[in-house]
């Protein structure tokens, strides 16, 4: 954005390339005063080899700024590979179809440059390459850290790219500058949700109590503005051509108190502790191939924070080290949630139902040490064959469950729930649900001392009623109480689906009777996020796809198996994993949530629609030409209005969950036996 920004105040016409048209709209919006010079093209799967080849044609320059940033996925490939691919697929576009094109600029790091430091003071220039973390990931594979796994993925991305252009060196007309910052851009952000991998870094650490031996962690810094300007200049001057660049201003410590910001809203950082920088880069080069004078630290950070302060970033601050309870912690939502908080920084309390599930969620979590912590809900042995798990949330419905997890914690997101069952007896979805709820509520009454907002994963199957007729709009004033009143009239008979619902209804009910019951006595409110469907990558442990989550395996089953076309006609309301794990987060912060039930969502479709987006025979299923009305959706104005949070399109969100079955090796062309 900001590389963008930077060419177009130089009078540059700009074409973007962006992953789905909702993407491209926001940019043309973004900079609507230059709306004759800005163009968008939509590259949905950059690791395609014709990805980029219409994007290339007629262009004089390009600049490559997209690439995979750490990840929590497993698999080195999920984060390599499409590093790698992106990159030599720009390449061959250009060599193919860029006859205009003079020169690239690549977007590297000093990650493909940085090696492990044992002593101070290590100094990297461009001569380095990050090697070490290209070995561990053949020697360790999945047991890397994720940051070694992002740092093999910058080395083999930008070796790729210069080996390319040898390779090809008679055929193009164009030269390489690789750019290699220590951080990425800032893109648009509403929220600390919002903001990029590099960014979420710095806000969490300047904002966070951190301990001594973090704080002593040297970084290298350059400000977002510098690297634009950088990569402008590299278009731009002759000496850059085939040139690998770091781009950086110095090194500092995690130790560095904010003076600048001295009104208690950043309370942290050790003066006294010894500022020992481990390491530098090497900026000289750079300085002199492209004559930039660059942005001091304070200067970087004080705009940073004005920045943030207009924004109004955020009821319960992570800037506190707010600890956050999180209920059902190793389940599909809940690990996203739990992510998100992380990553702003907030210390994680995660209840879950045994030691062997807590176990998992602390080795996920490994990165984050003592920010993450496991309280198991002691239950007694649950003797009922297939009805276990059943018998283990109505054990943690019991008053009392939570009483000791909720001690000493800021905030509670009660994320846990039974599910869709097989089961006839209603009761075992709706008396865990309700009695679930209510646990969680009574325990923050009685214990919950520090308490000041809980957030209810509630459902979108809490708001819908039938409907026979396009098109119908469901809003936060609609409750599904059709399906209560078909439980009392016909009990054990009601497809699995209305038991559900009706246990949605019931224990949001539930909660907002308790609350309003007991308000004038708490020092906590309620929110409700109401979502529809919920699709995306999965983090929690799911070895096959017969053991995803429900919502996941349901719109699985419609887009790879193939379905009646009553079921095809179906409409559904979806929204992504990750958007709706944000917008538990955002609800922690934002103070008008407090007391308000409000629906995520991002649309709605029918399952008839046929992902374009993977057309080699692995998913061989639609009906393109069926009549696709829409029965109903949900308003999700309320939400955006309250949240400030703009979702991922479903081009993005379908992109990205069959990228990640991919690389779990479960997407195999379907046979035609």
């Amino acid at each position: 954005m900001w590389v963008i920004r930077t060419l177009l105040e130089e009078g540059y016409t700009i074409r973007g390339a962006v992953r789905s048209k909702e993407k491209g709209e926001y940019l043309r919006n973004y900079f609507e005063r230059w709306r004759e010079k800005v163009e968008w093209t939509v590259v949905p799967d950059i690791s395609k080899d014709s990805a980029f080849y219409e994007a290339v044609k007629g262009v004089d320059a390009i600049i490559h700024t997209a690439s995979p940033l750490p990840s929590s996925n497993p698999e080195p490939d999920y984060t390599i590979k499409p590093a790698v691919h992106g990159t030599v697929g720009i390449l061959t576009s250009a060599l193919k179809y860029g006859t205009n094109v003079k020169r690239i600029v690549l977007t590297s790091s000093c990650s493909a440059i940085i090696n492990v430091v044992t002593k101070p003071t290590a100094m990297f220039d461009e001569t380095n390459w990050a090697d070490e973390a290209v070995q561990a990931v053949k020697e360790k594979g999945k047991d890397n850290p994720d940051m070694v796994k992002y740092r093999a993925s910058k080395v083999l991305a930008e070796r790729a790219a210069w080996e390319f252009c040898y390779q090809h060196k008679n055929e193009i007309g164009w030269d390489l500058v690789a750019l290699n910052p220590p951080h990425p851009p800032l893109q648009k952000a509403d929220s600390p949700a919002g903001l990029n991998s590099s960014m979420r870094k710095l806000w969490g650490n300047i904002s966070q109590e951190r301990s001594d031996d973090f704080l002593k962690v040297s970084y290298g810094y350059i400000d977002v503005r510098d690297v634009a300007a950088a990569h402008v200049a590299a278009l731009q001057k002759e000496a850059a051509g085939g040139e690998r660049i770091i781009i950086a201003n110095g090194d500092t410590t995690y130790s560095v108190a904010p003076e600048l910001f001295t009104s208690g809203v950043l309370q942290r950082g050790n003066p006294r502790l010894e500022k020992t920088i481990l390491y530098v880069y090497n900026p000289e080069k750079g300085k002199r191939v492209l004559g930039i004078k660059y942005r001091s630290f304070e200067e970087t950070l004080k705009d940073t924070l004005a920045e943030f302060g207009a924004r109004a970033m955020p009821t319960v601050l992570p800037v506190t080290s707010a600890r956050v309870l999180v209920t059902g912690a190793n389940g599909y939502i809940a690990m996203w949630v739990i992510r998100t908080l992380l990553e702003q920084g907030y210390t994680v309390r995660g209840a879950v139902r045994s030691e062997e599930k807590g176990k998992h969620l602390k080795e996920y979590f490994s990165n984050y040490g003592d920010k993450v912590e496991c309280f198991i809900i002691l239950l007694r042995s649950a003797g009922r064959g297939q009805n276990a798990m059943l018998d283990a949330y109505e054990q943690c419905g019991q008053d009392g469950a939570f009483d000791e997890a909720v001690k000493g914690v800021d905030a509670i997101e009660h994320t846990a729930s039974p599910l869709p069952s097989s089961n006839p007896d209603p009761n075992d979805t709706i008396k865990p649900a309700v009695q679930g709820t209510l646990a969680v509520l009574k325990s923050a009454y009685k214990y919950g001392s520090k308490v000041k907002r809980i957030v209810l994963t509630s459902s979108a199957g809490a708001i819908i009623n039938p409907v026979t007729k396009p098109t119908a709009v469901f809003d936060e004033t609609h409750w599904a109480d059709t399906y209560v009143q078909d439980i009392k009239e016909k009990g054990k008979d009601n497809p699995d689906i209305v038991k559900y619902r009706a246990s949605k209804v019931l224990a949001e009910r539930a909660a907002w009777d308790y609350y309003n019951e007991h308000k004038g006595d708490v020092g906590w409110d309620l929110v409700a996020l109401n979502p529809p469907l919920v699709v995306g990558p999965p983090l929690q442990r799911v070895d096959t796809p017969d053991n995803l989550n429900s919502s996941l395996d349901t719109w699985w089953k419609n887009i790879s198996k193939e379905k009646p076309v009553d079921i095809l006609k179906t409409s559904y309301g979806y929204i992504d994993v990750r958007d709706i794990a944000a917008a538990h987060v955002v609800a922690l912060q934002k103070e008008s949530a407090g007391g308000e039930r409000i629906i995520v969502s991002n649309g709605n479709i029918v399952h008839s629609l046929k992902p374009e987006l993977y057309s080699s025979g692995v998913l061989p299923r639609g009906k393109p030409d069926l009549d696709k009305t829409i029965l109903f959706t949900y308003n999700p104005e309320k939400g955006k209005r309250i949240l400030g949070l703009k979702y991922r399109g479903l081009e993005e969100m379908i992109s990205d969950t069959l990228g990640d079955f991919e690389a779990r090796g479960w997407l195999k062309p379907q046979s035609n036996a």
